[in-house]
């Protein structure tokens, strides 16, 4: 009796040892969990830190960029502001006879036009409110399109201009007469060829109905204008006949084939390894899903899928529960798979593309669809891409043939394994193929 007592005392004493075991494993996957929690956490600190600092780099390029566009408006400004110029600017010993102040008034000179010299030329000057009566303000432009220098003159009242700027006798002497153009501008411009010497003042009345005088005939006698022809308005530009819009029609294209499969590395060790004409019988029924506009390459990591929508962040399978699916087209609770790529050579690498994904739980089979995620092949730091939504279908079991076909250690691993009790022997390769339907 005593020894059977020992024996339940020890029996019991195992058991709560196992369970004390079983605890203290937990709690150090706990532990390794929030390690992990932590790490990713940082990372993501650091990432925010870095968009920050390229945040803060483009702004400054903006920054200087409006600068720029600022500083040459100021210079457009300018510009635009010294193509006007008052009497007041002039100096008075370039034009000593033109009183000063506000009984002078304000002579506008629009801005020189560059042109070749067969080109027209157009002197134009604007007299303000203020002059004195019967005073006219003029500019004159020479034959060969320079402005005027120092040597012209602006005068009030019968001025002689300058001999370098007096047509030539030999010259055939144009009619001139004066056109309204705006309100307070006077434009000198040929009408046509005249015969007689003598130029006559004609006065337009503008859209509006006002009145604007013309130069007094002792001016025009007086100060000899240089004209230079101008292009007839009889002649009138072409415009090309409308041609009506025409809408081509796009040929059809052939839907866009998936990118080839990149190489990447897996365990070798550890790996069931299928022959490329196994793979290809597997996938017969399975074609690849062509998706256009091509989806988005973005790589997250677990930790991220795993705070923003819950679930486990180290499992193979995770779940997402329906208050936190974020899919708008369906509802339910989100299943999704991160199948390895080092552990499955012939997993789909790519959205739309189909593959085999060689496991021993057979959730993935019921309750489609399963949304597969795919770690990055770069090495780098464990980064997930979404390839879509998939159905999963059995196409196979392990055979013989094939588990004899596999490197001496990958058959010692997996036997080890299941004389261990590891895992159960109903290892077989599934299919997965994107899914018809909508995203849950």
């Amino acid at each position: 009796m005593a020894q059977k007592a020992d024996l339940d005392a020890l029996r019991k004493a195992k058991r709560e040892n196992s369970i004390l075991s079983g605890q203290v494993l937990k709690l150090s996957e706990d532990v390794d969990g929030l390690r992990q929690d932590i790490k990713g956490l940082r990372e993501d600190n650091r990432y925010l830190r870095d968009d920050l600092k390229s945040s803060r780099d483009e702004a400054e390029v903006w920054r200087k960029r409006v600068a720029e566009l600022e500083a040459k408006a100021r210079r457009a400004g300018l510009a635009r502001g010294a193509s006007q110029t008052t009497i007041d600017s002039i100096p008075v010993d370039l034009v000593p006879n033109v009183p000063r102040g506000a009984n002078t008034g304000r002579a506008v000179v629009p801005r020189r036009q560059e042109h070749s010299k067969d080109e027209n030329r157009i002197a134009a000057v604007e007299v303000r409110s203020g002059t004195s009566q019967g005073a006219g303000l003029h500019d004159e432009v020479d034959e060969d399109g320079d402005p005027p220098t120092s040597s012209s003159t602006l005068s009030s009242g019968g001025v002689e201009p300058e001999s370098h700027l007096t047509p030539k006798a030999e010259e055939p002497q144009p009619e001139v007469e004066l056109r309204l153009r705006s309100p307070s501008l006077e434009i000198i411009e040929e009408s046509a060829y005249r015969e007689r010497r003598n130029a006559r003042v004609v006065q337009q009345t503008n859209a509006s109905g006002s009145n604007v005088p013309g130069i007094s005939q002792k001016a025009l006698g007086k100060r000899k204008a240089v004209i230079v022809p101008t292009a007839s308005p009889k002649k009138k530009l072409k415009r090309p006949a409308a041609t009506p819009l025409t809408h081509p029609i796009k040929p059809e294209s052939s839907p866009p084939k998936p990118p080839p499969r990149p190489p990447h590395k897996f365990k070798e060790e550890d790996v069931f390894v299928l022959p490329a004409a196994d793979v290809e019988t597997y996938l017969a029924d399975a074609p690849p899903l062509p998706i256009d506009p091509g989806p988005s390459a973005l790589h997250v990591p677990r930790n991220f899928i795993y705070l923003a929508y819950g679930g486990s962040p180290y499992q193979f399978l995770q779940y997402i529960p329906a208050e936190r699916n974020p899919s708008q087209t369906g509802s339910g609770r989100r299943r999704l798979v991160f199948p390895m790529p080092e552990m499955n050579p012939a997993m789909p690498l790519h959205p739309g593309e189909s593959g085999l994904l060689f496991a021993s739980r057979h959730e993935v089979l019921s309750d489609p669809p399963w949304g597969v995620f795919r770690k990055n092949l770069d090495g780098g730091e464990a980064r997930w891409l979404y390839l879509g939504e998939y159905e999963s279908v059995l196409v196979g079991r392990m055979t013989k043939a094939q588990f004899r076909m596999q490197r001496a250690m990958v058959k010692a691993r997996w036997a080890k394994l299941i004389i261990e009790q590891k895992v159960l022997f109903h290892t077989a390769p599934f299919m997965v193929a994107p899914a018809s339907r909508g995203t849950p």
